[in-house]
């Protein structure tokens, strides 16, 4: 199941975010997925590998290209960094 969050937000709103506030965003993402999964870490692991095979790079590529200007910032691409945020702060 989706997080209709997701789509509502975009990578520069949450990095307008203070550190605290952006935590609480970003573990709530988490606290969802666990809920609606079961496997927090298993499923935002499929969804970035989903991500990777759909735009054909991994997610470091995409982090690269996203900073020089050579990938415009989509909704699916938004989506794709909130989940490796995710990810990161579910690990971390």
């Amino acid at each position: 199941m989706e997080n209709p969050m997701l789509h509502q937000l975009n990578t520069n709103s949450l990095a307008s975010f203070d550190a605290e506030s952006r935590k609480s965003e970003l573990d709530e993402l988490v606290g969802q997925t666990k809920i609606a999964n079961g496997s927090s870490s298993a499923y935002l692991i499929a969804k970035i590998k989903g991500y990777e095979r759909q735009f054909q790079m991994g997610s470091d590529e995409m982090a690269t290209r996203l900073s020089r200007g050579e990938l415009e910032e989509t909704e699916e691409i938004a989506a794709w960094l909130f989940y490796l945020d995710a990810y990161r702060a579910h690990a971390g």
